[in-house]
């Protein structure tokens, strides 16, 4: 199964569909939360934004509270597959 991905993300994609969770959503909402930071994380690198509106963006991409968020949510969410 090569999902025509590099093997770094294929087992990313893997691990993802595998560990879906009917009780609990905590694990889809990090995922979109990294997906959102990482979509801000483009913007900033490749300026697709005024500038006001860059310095907003990476206000929120460097904030520790959403780095703290994903990490919550990921260890909640693993600790209710287990």
């Amino acid at each position: 199964m090569n999902f025509g991905l590099p093997d770094k993300h294929r087992h990313g994609f893997i691990h993802f569909n595998l560990s879906w969770c009917r009780s609990t959503s905590l694990l889809e909402w990090a995922v979109l939360l990294v997906s959102v930071l990482a979509l801000t994380g483009i913007v900033i690198k490749f300026r697709l934004i005024p500038q006001p509106l860059i310095r907003r963006v990476r206000a929120v991409h460097t904030h520790p509270i959403v780095a703290a968020a994903i990490f919550r949510l990921l260890f909640v969410g693993h600790q209710f597959l287990d």
